[in-house]
């Protein structure tokens, strides 16, 4: 199905349900692919991938879109049994310095409603030890870590949102020519958290509202023309967070995306991957295992748009 560039920057809703379900299905497939344990070892690549399965599973649970919440019961049941593994569950608790990687898939399912005694001693013990904050964090993944220990319940007090968000690049700079790619990553995970991926208000006045919007169209453009799908996806979600921007840009932007998807399902990080210079560099895989780490995270991009562009249209629009 093709998407046509409408009125309106929003893709309708039949068009996203039926994205989202093929996202999904992809993403089902591949689902051993995103096992952190390799031979009874934590794989650090694996890891994260895990924890960003997990992260998209609990947003979408939360958010119970028609047609997608019974595809996620496969998830559910791979996402604990992997947590449950004493192999992995006992990481935390060997490596405390690295205790929050380990601990951000359970500190996810969490937050809606899953509790492991296990999991719940080592949150208590690492806590009274002050290991859960003892890591070197740049501003915008102190945001990560706070967002998620209020998100699961486990800490009770909100965080404070706008001191957290004003030491990010976000909240310093509106310069968009002084963003490379790991600030922008900055400025859309800052927002993801704050607004809890759109569920919630957030302590930003009019006016930086409007500037953060203008920041981030303008670094869609730029991303865009790259062929940076990755960065488009999350600048994408970004503008959904903030009440959403209809302008030639965003639904420009937003059709190339989508235009990007294979037929599958998935959609690659960036266009020509094998003219990347980090791609270059990388070890040679199988074809599967270097689809997997060239879609994985952009395809969980785009489910987590089609959820937070869902959010925005009632089910009987055309």
């Amino acid at each position: 199905m093709v998407l046509q560039v409408r009125k309106s920057s929003m893709p309708d809703y039949r068009f996203l349900r039926q994205q989202a379900n093929r996202s999904l299905d992809w993403l089902s497939s591949r689902l051993p692919e995103f096992s952190p344990l390799d031979k009874g070892r934590v794989d650090s690549f694996r890891l994260k991938a895990f924890a960003e399965l997990t992260l998209v599973y609990a947003s979408l649970v939360e958010w119970d879109h028609r047609g997608l919440r019974a595809k996620l019961i496969r998830w559910k049941t791979f996402i604990t049994t992997l947590c449950e593994r004493p192999a992995f569950a006992q990481g935390p608790r060997k490596q405390p310095l690295l205790a929050f990687g380990y601990l951000m898939p359970y500190l996810s399912l969490r937050g809606i409603g899953y509790r492991s005694e296990y999991y719940e001693e080592t949150l208590r013990t690492l806590s009274s030890d002050g290991w859960l904050k003892s890591m070197e964090l740049v501003p915008y993944r102190v945001l990560d870590r706070e967002y998620v220990l209020w998100k699961s319940g486990f800490v009770k007090v909100e965080p404070p949102w706008r001191r957290l968000y004003l030491a990010t690049a976000a909240g310093q700079s509106d310069n968009p020519f002084r963003f490379d790619d790991e600030a922008t990553y900055s400025l859309t995970h800052s927002i993801f958290y704050l607004t809890d991926f759109g569920k919630r208000g957030h302590p930003l006045s009019t006016s930086s509202v409007t500037r953060v919007k203008s920041l981030a169209e303008c670094l869609l453009l730029h991303y865009w023309r790259m062929g940076f799908w990755d960065l488009v996806g999350e600048l994408l979600i970004t503008l959904n967070c903030l009440g959403g921007t209809d302008s030639v840009i965003v639904r420009g932007a937003t059709v190339a995306f989508f235009s990007a998807h294979k037929k599958s399902g998935c959609v690659a990080a960036k266009s020509n991957l094998d003219r990347d210079e980090e791609f270059s560099r990388a070890p040679k895989r199988s074809k599967r295992d270097r689809e997997f780490r060239d879609c994985y995270h952009t395809t969980l991009v785009s489910l987590l748009y089609c959820g937070t562009a869902l959010n925005q249209i009632p089910p009987h629009s055309p």
